[in-house]
């Protein structure tokens, strides 16, 4: 979590512009950072409550976890991908 701040703060000094329209890369590492924090909700959660009680019958649930860790990774690399192209430009 520390590197997405720190590649949030290179890119962006002071997070200035982040989420702006008027500023592509910032747009983008804006959801680049929300996608980390989604990571992190479901790493929590799944950690905290699905992991403890994990039973046969619960196994569809860490099932779920696993797909939306999987997407999320996804879309981490498509949107780096427009970052390290420039931009939506």
């Amino acid at each position: 979590m520390l590197t997405g701040l720190w590649m949030g703060w290179i890119y962006l000094p002071g997070f200035q512009g982040l989420f702006s329209p008027a500023n592509p890369i910032g747009m983008l590492v804006g959801v680049k950072l929300s996608l980390l924090a989604g990571t992190a909700a479901l790493a929590l959660h799944a950690r905290l409550r699905l992991i403890p009680n994990l039973t046969d019958e619960t196994l569809g649930g860490l099932a779920w976890h696993i797909r939306g860790i999987t997407a999320l990774a996804i879309a981490f690399v498509v949107v780096g991908a427009f970052i390290r192209l420039g931009g939506l430009s």
